[in-house]
């Protein structure tokens, strides 16, 4: 997730720990951003049907899966297997001239209707199994009719043609827009918490995550940078086609776009895992990229084997933050500290991988690539330098009244709890079992959610299985609110 006024701190307290000095608790409580909900952009009603234009009947019972923080968001009534989003963009690099999503699903209930979020651009088209259906619009939902209802149990697919210039939202805190932004020759999307919606239809949450296959049309010159692996490019005289697959399933936020000029620049990874980075054409590679096949062999000591076949980054120097998607984290100019090259990849193991069930559940993102930082930090600089750090930290967030982790709430929910208070979460349990039984722990829920969903209970279930201890007065401490435990 996005880091800004973190890493500033972050610095100071690597200079703290160096020089064995205190630090006084206070600043800002939000680590990185506080994120506003994509809004429901109007109050009308768009309704029609390819061809022709006719009125749909809402579904009745549940239409949207369960969110405390994002309730209008994601769907229920299918489960969806596979994206394919094929977009074409015009040379403002502002305007999708054709777009084409194709959604695979499978049907939990019967479905007379379904809904799909969808936040602006103009709907040219949508067919279920190849039958055009009608569909109604209100703010960011779509409500679908198909021709025929689809019985529970069935695979179904749902195509939407649609064009227009993608929406942004703004980051209140920090003033980032998730969604489609275009800033001067480049182009990217960032999508967390709930921005997906903005640029291709779906069901927009974390707990229904897919395949994607993210094909785009760019002007010639210039390349398209998405998840997975480039399986294929086609240049004509104007335009370049660039073909992504995203094998293993994905949450929709960690789905990214980037158009730019280019240079591709790869190495050696290890496990058979293929390291590629993208950079502004004529720039350097990051010392701190170099740095990842030594970080990939550390966190799969304490993590298990990466979850995936590919990794990199696209540096795109107007970003001001740095976000995990998936096997392609985007970097801002300046954050490619080793910390955050760090704290980024570990979320390729917990976030993207292991994913929460709800957003609730984020600090087992934010929390978890954290430690990730601790741990890197003792590889480089030893125990003591580690520990050092640890206690500055504690010290920083001893005394203020946080919001509980587990539940920090929308405001919080990228504040300094979820990072920090997460982090050190795992320190002490750390401290408290031992690092062959954390070890073990970290394994273990990696093997057993990986490509999937989970909660802080399911974590908690795995600790106490592995280290065969009662935990519950440890996490009831450590992950609720007011003042910090002392560390064990």
């Amino acid at each position: 997730m996005p880091h800004l006024p973190r890493w500033s701190a972050l610095a100071l307290l690597l200079l703290l720990a160096a020089c064995g000095g205190g630090a006084e608790p206070g600043g800002s409580t939000t680590a990185a951003t506080t994120v506003s909900t994509v809004p429901g952009a109007t109050t009308s009603t768009t309704v029609g049907t390819v061809p022709g234009t006719t009125t749909s009947t809402p579904p009745t019972g549940e239409t949207v899966l369960p969110d405390p923080y994002f309730p209008d968001l994601g769907n229920a009534g299918f489960d969806v297997d596979h994206y394919t989003i094929t977009v074409t963009v015009d040379e403002s690099l502002a305007t999708f001239t054709t777009a084409t999503t194709v959604i695979e699903a499978t049907a939990t209930a019967d479905l007379a209707t379904f809904s799909l979020d969808l936040l602006g651009m103009t709907i040219d088209a949508l067919q279920v199994d190849d039958a055009a259906a009608t569909f109604e619009r209100r703010g960011d939902e779509v409500t679908v009719t198909p021709a025929a209802p689809v019985p529970a149990g069935e695979a179904f697919t749902i195509s939407v043609e649609y064009h227009g210039a993608p929406s942004t939202v703004g980051v209140d805190s920090i003033g980032i827009n998730a969604g489609w932004t275009v800033v001067g020759d480049a182009a990217y999307v960032f999508a967390e918490p709930n921005a997906a919606h903005t640029w291709f239809p779906g069901s927009d949450h974390p707990s229904d995550k897919a395949s994607f296959d993210i094909i785009a049309t760019v002007p010639a010159g210039l390349t398209a940078v998405a998840n997975g692996e480039l399986v294929s490019t086609t240049e004509s005289a104007a335009l370049t086609t660039f073909s992504w697959e995203m094998d293993e399933p994905m949450a929709t936020y960690l789905a990214v776009l980037v158009v730019g000029r280019y240079d591709r620049v790869e190495q050696p990874g290890p496990a058979g895992v293929e390291l590629r980075d993208y950079l502004p054409a004529g720039t350097p590679v990051p010392a701190s990229f170099r740095l990842v096949p030594e970080m990939l062999d550390l966190f799969a000591s304490w993590f298990g084997p990466f979850p995936f076949t590919e990794y990199g980054h696209v540096v795109v120097p107007e970003f001001p933050a740095a976000m995990e998607t998936q096997t392609m984290t985007m970097m801002g100019a300046g954050f490619d500290a080793e910390e955050v090259v760090a704290h980024e990849l570990v979320h390729q193991w917990f976030g993207d991988s292991v994913t929460p069930a709800t957003w609730q559940d984020i600090w087992l993102n934010e929390g978890f690539a954290t430690f990730g930082e601790f741990l890197w930090l003792e590889e480089k600089h030893g125990s003591a330098f580690m520990e050092g750090y640890v206690d500055n930290l504690h010290t920083m967030l001893a005394g203020q009244d946080l919001r509980p982790i587990a539940d920090p709430g929308i405001a919080e929910l990228f504040g300094l709890g979820v990072y920090w208070r997460g982090g050190l979460t795992l320190h002490a349990l750390r401290r408290e079992v031992g690092d062959a039984t954390m070890r073990a722990i970290l394994t273990t829920w990696h093997d057993r959610y990986r490509y999937g969903n989970a909660a802080t209970a399911d974590f908690i279930a795995v600790a106490e299985e592995v280290s065969e201890r009662d935990l519950g007065e440890f996490f009831e401490a450590w992950l609720g609110g007011g003042e910090l435990p002392p560390l064990p």
